[in-house]
């Protein structure tokens, strides 16, 4: 991911720690539909990089996501994914 300035997130990374962890959540609703809560279970793997910067999947039953995290000082721009 180019951050802009010369910082590329995942360009010769290195994995300092990972952590791998099972979530259940309640979400309520503020316009309820058929159920005002909703229950959320997922399994989530989170990889810390030297950079630093996480990245974050989450495996649901239906569907899996990514995030990047982004944890420096500097500008969050980014230009290209």
């Amino acid at each position: 991911m180019d951050m802009g300035n010369g910082r590329i997130l995942g360009k010769k990374s290195r994995l300092t720690d990972q952590n791998v962890s099972r979530q259940e959540e309640q979400i309520t609703v503020q316009i309820p539909n058929k159920d005002a809560l909703l229950e959320s279970e997922y399994n989530q793997l989170t990889m810390q990089f030297k950079g630093p910067f996480q990245l974050m999947f989450r495996a649901h039953n239906d569907r899996v996501a990514y995030q990047f995290v982004d944890e420096s000082d500097q500008s969050t721009q980014v230009n290209n994914e």
